[in-house]
């Protein structure tokens, strides 16, 4: 009886290796195809049965290690943009998060921002709609200051108490406007309140006239990888913020799911 017993455990144990051996072969075709290609014609050659095929795609993309970018194809997740290791991500980031933040502003008259936080600056990846006036300075690949921002001031609170205190050190800032937050102390008010409601908003901090509404893209356990934003030109009521801040928070949703 034992002998059968430890006969098995090893056949599990070859079994299970197999499979990683297959998981791992599986995500370097995935690495290497950049999302070009179907999973079904890509996986071909490693024969696996269907249901094997999709367990191993599950787990993929539960640890972040792939993301679904269209039907049936597959490109590198989340978690190698957290090792520095996945310099298409934000290619992916944007093709994925551009039809949404386009939905967004044609349905709500404005425009809408998808950045990146780099080098303590934020890098806009993608902008949707017009709001037709100088005062929405946003350019695709453009940057701005974190601080003055609805996308930078969300992004700073998700980081480590280090890197905050690191980033109001090189305070006080330079104010673009009257209402620009300059001092340490006020930004460091700032960002608890926005690590508590989960959402920013820049109240022509950057420019006159323009206000704006940001929150994260969020995934469990693991800290933004980017920010979605709203501007439109004038005074946002208390009734309008809210239902911006809840469309925002539904758009940020679609892409996390997605990534």
């Amino acid at each position: 009886m034992a002998h059968m017993m430890g006969h098995s455990k090893r056949l599990a144990e070859a079994k299970g290796v197999e499979t990683l051996a297959k998981g791992l072969e599986l995500f370097r075709l995935i690495a290497d195809d950049e999302g070009r290609s179907r999973i079904s014609v890509l996986a071909r050659d490693l024969l696996l049965p269907r249901t094997t095929l999709h367990r191993l795609l599950g787990e993929l993309m539960r640890h972040g290690m792939i993301m679904r970018i269209g039907h049936g194809r597959y490109a590198v997740g989340v978690m190698l943009v957290e090792l520095d290791a996945a310099p298409r991500f934000n290619e992916h980031l944007v093709a994925i998060s551009r039809p949404h933040l386009q939905s967004l502003a044609d349905e709500y008259y404005g425009s809408a921002h998808l950045g990146v936080l780099e080098n303590a600056m934020v890098t806009y990846l993608v902008k949707a709609g017009d709001i037709g006036r100088g005062a929405d300075f946003i350019r695709e690949g453009g940057q701005l200051e974190a601080y003055c921002s609805g996308v930078g001031k969300v992004l700073l609170a998700s980081r480590t108490p280090k890197y905050i205190d690191a980033y109001l050190a090189d305070g006080p800032f330079v104010p673009f406007t009257e209402r620009t937050i300059i001092t340490t102390e006020g930004l460091s008010k700032c960002l608890d309140t926005v690590k508590r409601q989960g959402w920013a908003s820049d109240d022509e901090e950057a420019s006159v006239g323009l206000q704006c509404l940001a929150v994260p893209i969020t995934r469990p356990g693991r800290r933004p990888v980017a920010a979605i934003s709203f501007s439109r030109l004038g005074i946002l009521t208390l009734g309008e913020s809210d239902l911006l801040t809840k469309a925002l928070k539904e758009c940020a949703n679609l892409i996390a799911r997605q990534l």
